[in-house]
C-alpha cells in the first residue's frame, strides 16, 4: 500500500496507554507517531482530523478461508484481503482447504506467490497435515509465508 497520510488529534492506542496525538504515514508505512500532536501537514499529504476518534493498531485475522485457488468466484485473495483491510485487518492467516488442498510444498509456494500478486494486506498460510506428507511438513520449516500446520482431526 502506498500514499502519504497525516492523522491529527486522534486518541491513539499506544503501548503505554491511550493518548491524543498525530500519526504520519509516508509511502504506506508509519513514519512518525507524535503523542502530543503538533505535526504540520506536508504538500501532497492527505489529512484526516480525527478529533473524537480512536486510532487502533491493525488487527490480525488468524483464521480465514479465502477460496483462491480453486473457487475464486466465492472469495479470492484480493477481494478477501480488501474486505479485511476495510475493517482494520492488516494481516490474515489462510487455511489450507482450497482446491487443490495446500498439503504439499508446491501448492503452498503457488498460494504464496498468488498472494504476493493479489493480496493488499500482510499474509501467512497454513499447510495441511495428512497421513502421507511428513516430508513436505519438514521441508517448509522456516519458509517465508508459512505460519503453521493445520491438523484435521477427522476426515472431511
Amino acid at each position: 500500500m502506498t500514499g502519504n497520510l497525516l492523522v491529527q488529534n486522534a486518541m491513539m492506542a499506544l503501548p503505554n496507554g491511550i493518548v491524543e496525538g498525530d500519526l504520519r504515514v509516508v509511502n504506506g508505512t508509519i513514519h512518525t507517531v507524535a503523542p502530543n500532536g503538533g505535526l504540520v501537514p506536508k504538500d501532497g499529504e492527505f489529512v484526516i482530523d480525527a478529533t473524537g476518534l480512536h486510532l487502533l493498531p491493525g488487527a490480525i485475522d488468524p483464521h480465514v478461508h479465502f477460496r483462491d485457488p480453486g473457487n475464486p468466484e466465492k472469495e479470492d485473495l484480493e477481494s478477501g484481503s480488501r474486505a479485511a483491510a476495510s475493517g482494520g485487518i492488516t494481516s490474515f492467516l489462510d487455511m489450507p482447504n482450497t482446491i487443490p488442498n495446500a498439503t504439499n510444498r508446491m501448492e503452498l509456494e503457488s498460494k504464496i506467490a498468488l498472494a504476493s500478486e493479489k493480496a493488499v494486506t500482510h499474509h501467512g498460510f497454513f499447510i495441511g497435515a495428512t497421513s502421507n506428507n511428513v516430508a513436505d511438513l519438514q521441508s517448509i520449516e522456516g519458509m517465508d509465508g508459512v505460519c503453521g500446520i493445520k491438523i484435521f482431526m477427522g476426515s472431511s
